[in-house]
């Protein structure tokens, strides 16, 4: 029960983390549908797809965050016409 409830709690954190950083609910529902789905979708032994769902998972805030910091560092000029 205790481990059940610690896993939900990390979920739930890391998908809220998600949210924080792309703004995106549909970044979150397609993690979580990934999560659901993962047998048939990631090709990798079943004690190791955990592992892997994360460090998608990190890679994506790490990449979308990289990619909102480059468009904030170099905004677009308004045209003059």
């Amino acid at each position: 029960m205790t481990e059940s409830l610690f896993w939900t709690v990390r979920f739930g954190s890391i998908l809220t983390l998600t949210f924080l950083v792309t703004r995106n609910l549909f970044v979150c529902v397609g993690l979580h549908s990934l999560w659901n789905a993962r047998p048939t979708l990631i090709e990798a032994p079943w004690q190791s797809i955990d592992r892997i769902w994360w460090a998608l998972t990190f890679a994506l805030l790490i990449g979308w965050w990289l990619a909102a910091l480059a468009r904030s560092r170099h905004p677009k000029v308004p045209s003059t016409r």
